[in-house]
């Protein structure tokens, strides 16, 4: 997102030696409208209201909108933001929506509230059809599919790119640009991590680097073409600390994920080898009833194989760093208290000698 809008606002200085700095010969500088759902909590109705109100302040403030005079009509005020926009610089408006399925997601086992986030958020998005000879691009992020969600009933002409082959590697770090690109940081990296192993006597190359960077961040695959995907927070993170470590989970899990995985007695057993037709992917984030397409869509699950016979995709855990900061992050809500610390799920591979240390760095 933040990429996008430094485009769009035609900061051309910040994209010399990338390939967008030649190849776009204009640079125009649009207005740009940035929504971000993903800024506040939506477990009451009045939350629901006074982050909404927060987010639209934010921006009418930047064009100079005085205080609505129903500031929950959102239908009018972000109607008014992009006319404003316009007017004011003579170009067409673009709209960066974050998270869009947030205050549903927060929301998911209370019906009541959710048909009234449903309605609040219907609301503040159906300008952007109707106000579409005002808007030069539109784009939204966020882990559910749009096409079946009624909060998108009014808009039928956005395009998804989550299995789009065009787009499979917008959202990470490919393999080739770790190699290329990043080649700088991984030598970094090496050297540091020479300098831990080095105080137990253990030896440790590029390669090895590159090996264990592999199986802890790669993995993740959006089409059948499967181009490698690193995740990119985890790659920084590494990069910046010098280690090799779980960085993704602390995050934090969804607690409605875990509720869901709950009420349908899904064991980790039971993700790893799934198996799903494309169709499967298409649920309503509105219901959710099967977590299989929120795992998906949300990093916990990647694409594995494909039978283009059956058209069925088998799903599995995208890395080392995914699978166990998963098992992790769910032991306390499957476990019972008398069983024990989480620490006891990683026993086999406790590295109690230097000996144990070398075998588990060689898996």
């Amino acid at each position: 997102m933040d990429t996008l809008r430094c485009y769009f606002e035609g900061r051309k200085e910040l994209f010399e030696g990338l390939y967008i700095y030649n190849k776009e010969k204009e640079w125009r500088k649009y207005p740009v409208i940035r929504l971000d759902l993903s800024n506040g909590k939506y477990f009451e109705k009045d939350l629901v209201h006074g982050t909404i109100n927060t987010i639209l302040k934010w921006q009418e403030k930047e064009y100079g909108i005085s205080d609505p005079e129903d500031p929950t009509n959102y239908d009018a005020r972000l109607t008014n933001l992009i006319r404003t926009a316009y007017a004011q610089t003579g170009e067409q408006v673009v709209i960066l929506i974050d998270e869009y399925d947030a205050p549903m997601l927060d929301s998911i086992t209370d019906r009541d509230l959710q048909d009234y986030i449903r309605n609040r958020v219907r609301n503040l998005f159906s300008p952007l059809k109707a106000q579409s000879q005002y808007l030069r691009f539109v784009f939204l992020t966020g882990i559910s599919k749009f096409s079946q969600l009624s909060v998108f009933s009014e808009l039928n002409n956005l395009q998804q790119l989550t299995f789009d082959p065009n787009y499979e590697g917008i959202c990470g770090i490919t393999e080739e640009e770790l190699l290329t690109q990043l080649k700088p940081d991984i030598g970094l990296l090496t050297e540091s991590l020479k300098k831990l192993y080095g105080r137990y006597g253990i030896s440790h190359t590029y390669e090895d680097t590159l090996t264990q960077l592999k199986e802890m961040y790669d993995g993740y695959h959006f089409t059948d073409n499967f181009t490698d995907i690193y995740c990119p927070w985890s790659l920084v993170n590494a990069f910046a600390m010098g280690r090799i470590m779980n960085f993704w989970f602390s995050t934090g899990t969804p607690t409605m994920l875990v509720n869901v995985m709950r009420q349908n007695n899904i064991s980790l057993q039971q993700i790893e080898h799934f198996q799903a037709t494309i169709e499967r992917f298409d649920a309503p984030t509105e219901r959710i009833g099967d977590p299989i397409p929120v795992l998906f869509q949300s990093g916990y699950l990647t694409l594995k194989d494909y039978n283009p016979l059956t058209r069925r995709f088998t799903l599995g855990f995208p890395n080392g760093e995914v699978r166990e900061g998963f098992a992790k992050s769910l032991y306390k809500y499957y476990m019972e208290d008398y069983v024990g610390s989480q620490d006891t799920l990683g026993n086999g591979q406790d590295c109690r000698t230097i000996d144990d240390f070398k075998v588990v760095k060689l898996r």
